[in-house]
């Protein structure tokens, strides 16, 4: 975008600045619309594929990322007690992965 600015120049007619704001207002627009709008339409149109691409890889990441935790968390959950096995047993396994979450946060901060 800095390179299009800095390669706009559009100078001030001296009979059209007699007739007044609206008719220069007039000519600067249209000057600008003439030699300018298909550079700022394919710069536009460029940035446009760079964020839509930034955006696809931070999505991404995102979801691999949330990937991860869900493998770590349903290996647990598998890993979890067999049906059939007494109340206090089942509890006491759950007591117990929970107790295995905490360890790696344990003495953190978070």
């Amino acid at each position: 975008m800095n390179e299009i600015a800095q390669n706009i120049l559009v100078e001030k007619p001296r009979l059209l600045s007699l007739l007044g704001t609206s008719v220069l207002t007039w000519h600067v627009q249209r000057k600008l619309e003439s030699e300018y709008d298909r550079a700022l339409l394919e710069f536009l149109s460029l940035y446009a594929n760079r964020l839509r691409r930034w955006m696809e890889q931070s999505i991404n990441a995102l979801r691999n990322g949330f990937n991860a935790y869900e493998d770590m968390y349903r290996a647990n959950f598998e890993a979890a007690p067999v049906a059939g096995l007494s109340e206090e047993s089942v509890i006491q396994n759950d007591l117990r992965i929970l107790r295995d979450w905490a360890k790696p946060f344990q003495g953190s901060s978070v």
